[in-house]
């Protein structure tokens, strides 16, 4: 069973969440607060894939809570939700701080619209890096298996098992296609 992405909304105004969450819970585990004091803790908590922060949560700066949740090895994408009066300085913070921003819409279906290109983006990203994890490890299974088949070849030249030898060597030359093929990959 594929797991749902699970989207943390941290505003200060609980009608937009009201507004919002149900339009996300279509498609995603959502958890939300509007306690400044419970946001930081609900956050660290939960670990969602995405946590959306107010800007102007009075009780936390937001600029470091993004910081910390994207530092070291959290996987918690900050996305920083901002009004459009806010946005040139929260621009001028961000870049270092949080995966991105949303700026404030007045209608939740544009809101819930942003929050599924970023959700597209980081499943994407997240597919890549595996992708590129998995390439790492068959080429390393394929390295380890021709340097298996070069010592076996080694034993087989030197007892004259001429029919073993053959077989061996069609192994490597398919084992060296093999690495030549993973090389396109990803």
């Amino acid at each position: 069973m594929i797991k749902k992405v699970h989207i943390f909304i941290g505003h200060t105004d609980p009608s937009f969440i009201e507004k919002v969450k149900p339009l996300l819970e279509r498609s995603y585990t959502v958890s939300a607060s509007s306690n400044g004091g419970e946001i930081l803790n609900s956050v660290l908590e939960l670990q969602p894939d995405i946590a959306v922060l107010d800007f102007t949560i009075p009780e936390i700066d937001v600029l470091k809570l993004c910081e910390q949740l994207t530092g070291g090895t959290s996987e918690i994408n900050a996305v920083i939700y901002v009004s459009l009066e806010q946005l040139s300085l929260a621009k001028k913070k961000w870049r270092q701080r949080a995966f991105d921003y949303i700026i404030g819409h007045s209608d939740p279906q544009e809101f819930f619209e942003d929050v599924n290109k970023i959700v597209r983006y980081i499943l994407i990203e997240r597919e890549r890096e595996r992708l590129i994890r998995t390439k790492i490890e068959l080429r390393y299974h394929l390295n380890n298996s021709l340097t298996q088949l070069k010592e076996r070849i080694h034993e087989a030249s030197e007892s004259k098992d001429w029919g073993q030898m053959s077989v061996l060597t069609q192994g490597i030359l398919d084992l060296e296609n093999a690495i030549k093929e993973s090389e396109y990959f990803v």
